[in-house]
């Protein structure tokens, strides 16, 4: 993990976005990544019920995976169904994949935070834009073993 803890979310970023990197750099101590435990997930999600939790999945199948664990409410109600338990490759469209899976793969590999707004390219679910920061979590400080995000609805 860098020392450099730039926030990538620009300052007219919605305030969730920037709470959940003050969270992240607060709870990252001597270099260590924090826990998912040590976000508080659950005081976040209840204040910002766009949170959510993508586990990283390695050793299952020849490729790493990214699956949604723990989706807070907003995103049911901004989607249309429950993301819960499926996978990237199961919940956005085709062609998209492979860029989701990239931007991913870059967070776990450089342990550090991500930024983006997008529009929703979610199989099954009217478009929509979205701005979302992810922050890396882990089990024992080193390794990256899930992603903790706040997604805000452009639109809704």
């Amino acid at each position: 993990m860098s020392s450099d803890r730039k926030n990538p979310a620009p300052e007219s970023a919605d305030p969730a976005l920037h709470e959940l990197f003050r969270r992240w750099v607060a709870a990252a101590r001597d270099g260590r990544l924090p826990s998912i435990e040590d976000l508080d997930y659950d005081g976040l999600v209840a204040e910002f019920p766009g949170a959510a939790v993508i586990e990283v999945e390695t050793g299952i199948s020849s490729r790493t995976r990214y699956r949604c664990a723990r989706a807070g409410p907003l995103h049911a109600r901004m989607l249309g169904r429950e993301i819960d338990g499926y996978t990237i490759d199961e919940l956005v469209a085709p062609q998209a994949i492979g860029h989701f899976e990239a931007v991913y793969a870059r967070i776990v590999d450089a342990a550090e935070p991500h930024y983006w707004m997008r529009m929703n390219p979610l199989r099954g679910s009217a478009a929509s834009t979205f701005e979302r920061l992810l922050v890396p979590v882990s089990d024992d400080g080193k390794t990256v073993t899930a992603l903790v995000g706040v997604w805000v609805w452009m639109d809704s």
